[in-house]
């Protein structure tokens, strides 16, 4: 699996701001990056002023500003419901939520942001303007969408329809490409069976390929609830695979402190 160089970089700062570029050129070249990329990533984000850099070459550190803005690949609330999901501890309560909503014609960068949103927040369009959830949403949406000017209505409804078609499973697969999402999570077996070793670069490189295949397959997942879903649904059992391995190598590397590693702690895992 190939991964930016960035990704690198912002993985392994610290809870204090800081990176070794020791570090960053060593889980780089474990995962196929070479110095001069890696050199070159870092040089950027120090010119945009993410960070300073102390010290010189590989015996240096970079420290973050504060005016950084990270890149959040991995939301830990979002992480957290679906591991509640998984558990079964969020039941679907038979409601479906509808978001309706215009935006000026001429205005065509808000009309591709709310779109985009939505989709990220699980929702799926029943016709331009109009997309539904299983799960209340209109809280996160308020708070993603924040001070744009969206005229939007809502409403929740027990009797959703698509011509002759209303049973809710059936809805649900209508509405989503439930194949693709469940064979997005397909790398994930193979990059969580393998046992973990001594070499804390190789864990660490085997770790920031593991979470970048989870982020590949959480981030379009709608997190439908499992009564909306067939059963088995195979990224269950992915997901309390990947945590399993991911609380291993935590310990093996000691990096509690990574926000990489913070934000999949131990507690958040799935039991069995």
């Amino acid at each position: 699996m190939s991964l930016p160089a960035r990704f690198v970089v912002e993985s392994l700062v610290d809870d204090e701001g800081t990176a070794s570029l020791a570090q960053v050129y060593d889980v780089g070249n474990a995962l196929g990056i070479p110095d001069q990329p890696m050199r070159l990533t870092v040089r950027r984000m120090i010119a945009a002023g993410e960070f300073v850099q102390e010290g010189r070459g590989r015996a240096g550190t970079l420290r973050r500003t504060a005016t950084a803005d990270l890149t959040e690949r991995h939301d830990a609330a979002f992480v957290e419901f679906a591991t509640r999901r998984d558990q079964g501890q969020e039941p679907w309560d038979g409601w479906w939520h509808l978001f309706v909503y215009s935006v000026p014609e001429t205005d065509r960068q808000l009309r591709d942001d709310v779109r985009r949103t939505l989709v990220r927040l699980g929702g799926a369009q029943l016709r331009p303007g109009v997309y539904v959830s299983a799960d209340p949403w209109q809280a996160l949406v308020n708070a993603e969408l924040g001070d744009a000017e969206v005229n939007s209505w809502t409403l929740s409804t027990q009797d959703l329809r698509r011509g002759e078609l209303r049973e809710p499973a059936e809805l649900a697969a209508a509405l989503w490409p439930l194949p693709e999402i469940s064979g997005r999570y397909t790398a994930l077996p193979r990059l969580t069976s393998s046992p973990v070793g001594s070499d804390r670069i190789e864990n660490l490189r085997r770790a920031l390929e593991l979470v970048a295949a989870f982020d590949q397959a959480m981030a379009p997942d709608p997190l439908l609830p499992p009564e909306l879903l067939p059963s088995p649904w195979p990224p269950v059992a992915a997901r309390a695979a990947f945590h399993r391995a991911w609380a291993d190598l935590a310990e093996a590397v000691a990096a509690e402190g990574l926000p990489l590693f913070r934000r999949f702690a131990a507690g958040n895992s799935p039991a069995g």
